[in-house]
């Protein structure tokens, strides 16, 4: 069964995230900030990272770099939540090594359809 680790500083988010992976049959791990996805991401490679951008303690951004350098996680897709629809914020996710980008906020059959494409599910 696929693993899909989501990170999100926003309880209620974070619980929305969950159930709507999970709606599609498939295991989530899931963090309150990057620091503790990075660390998540170390016990068990994922197949698919969901992450926050603006997170306390290690943000978005951060936790990507570092889950690329992950034995690996290097091609693991790793997908940005965000409302930083302006170009540099946008441009701040390429760089930091995204695959993909979703703004908030965000429709539940828009993200299942995007989670199954990078699964191939």
């Amino acid at each position: 069964m696929p693993y899909v680790l989501i990170a999100d500083d926003d309880a209620d988010c974070r619980k929305l995230l969950e159930m709507t992976i999970r709606g599609l049959g498939l295991e989530v791990g899931a963090a309150p900030d990057g620091k503790e996805a990075v660390a998540l991401a170390h016990r068990r490679k994922p197949d698919l990272v969901i992450l926050d951008v603006n997170m306390p303690h290690v943000d978005g951004f951060d936790a990507c770099r570092m889950i690329r350098e992950i034995k690996g996680c290097e091609e693991v897709p790793i997908m940005a939540l965000t409302s930083l629809d302006d170009e540099f914020g946008i441009q701040d996710a390429r760089n930091a090594g995204f695959t993909d980008l979703m703004f908030k906020p965000w429709q539940v059959p828009v993200l299942q359809a995007r989670v199954k494409g990078f699964l191939g599910l």
